[in-house]
């Protein structure tokens, strides 16, 4: 332990974070929950990777919570457009009341969050480079990423964020915040008062809540994305037809620097059958999800395919009629349970993408 250097790191810090750091010191949380945590109250990673070599921590893992082991060599290519399989959108792509995978694609494509994803659970600056809470997480205060425009040159500011928040409020789609909770303290600073405390509030403005992406002012309940296209992201709407697809360009202002691709191609069916078969075929190079049951012939070409898999909600469970019939006895459902091989049906079912229930 470097105390020099772990004293100095403490004494500025507010009491959350000193918390959070403490629980890291004394081995009540292990690194990876430390950077992961730290990043949803507003540490940096800098700040962090001080933190971890004043502990002298040596617990495993890339103290900067980025694995750069499978970092692809060589360089982008840059150029070209990227045919994309997707879910056809469920109804009008409005940010807010937008209900499926269809739409959140086509929408968080040029729209973003205030906070991104960073690795593993961890969060990343997006729209807002920084975020802090007070002392008892019922106030988060963030500050924007400066110079960032919407896509027809207007500059993004703290309104657009207060009217955003205000929108998804409104809509009830948020138990943390209601109309008037946030407030433009100047143009890149904005201050969110939560209707109860919520050491977790970063997340609800970040990918993990979809339906937070930031739109402008101008935007109101009912307004779509295609009926006003416009963003911050780095690829434009440009054409939009709810039954075949949507097109994106390059936005070449984006802040993030200029994308490597020069478009985008959403095509739009909902058979999943459909989709694979335009993969399998060259038709597109990428589908953004499909079942493990149907997706073999995917799974069986590991050498011109990478299958990304992510943890979620989706479950598979056997429906039981308790009321009526042979499954009102406990006892027939616990022998079903205690029957069946519940990994196994993991491993051949769903080829190990997926984990054990309770």
């Amino acid at each position: 332990m470097n105390f020099r250097l772990f004293d100095g790191l403490r004494r500025n810090a507010s009491a959350v974070e000193v918390d959070h750091i403490e629980a890291f010191a004394q081995g009540r949380i292990n690194r990876r929950d430390f950077i992961t945590r730290g990043t949803v109250i507003g540490l940096s990673l800098p700040f962090m990777s001080a933190v971890v070599a004043a502990c002298g921590s040596s617990d495993g893992g890339d103290s900067s919570g980025t694995d750069t082991s499978s970092a692809p060599a060589g360089e982008l290519k840059a150029g070209g457009v990227l045919k994309v399989a997707n879910q056809k959108p469920s109804g009008p792509v409005d940010p807010v009341a937008m209900e499926n995978l269809g739409a959140y694609t086509v929408a968080s494509i040029p729209l973003e969050y205030l906070c991104g994803p960073g690795e593993g659970a961890a969060l990343a600056p997006m729209l807002a480079e920084s975020w802090k809470p007070n002392a008892d997480g019922s106030v988060w205060t963030f500050n924007l990423r400066k110079g960032v425009k919407w896509h027809d040159g207007t500059p993004f500011t703290s309104a657009d964020v207060v009217a955003s928040l205000d929108r998804l409020a409104g809509a009830g789609l948020s138990a943390s915040i209601a109309a008037g909770s946030s407030k433009a303290v100047d143009e890149t600073t904005v201050e969110v008062t939560l209707l109860a405390a919520n050491g977790q509030f970063p997340y609800l403005v970040s990918s993990w809540n979809p339906q937070s992406l930031m739109t402008p002012v101008a935007f109101v309940a009912g307004t779509t994305i295609d009926a006003m296209p416009t963003g911050t992201g780095p690829f434009k709407l440009t054409k939009y037809d709810a039954a075949t697809g949507a097109t994106f360009v390059r936005n070449d202002d984006w802040w993030g620097g200029k994308p490597f691709l020069d478009s985008v191609e959403l095509i739009f069916s909902d058979d999943p059958a459909t989709q694979i078969s335009g993969l399998l075929g060259d038709a597109v190079e990428a589908m953004v999800q499909f079942p493990v049951i149907g997706g073999e012939a995917v799974f069986a070409q590991a050498d011109k395919f990478v299958v990304e898999g992510i943890r979620g909600a989706s479950h598979r469970q056997i429906w039981m009629n308790v009321r009526e019939g042979n499954f009102t006895d406990k006892r027939t459902r616990q022998a079903i349970a205690l029957g069946l091989d519940r990994q196994a049906i993991i491993d051949t079912v769903l080829r190990g993408k997926g984990d054990l229930g309770n």
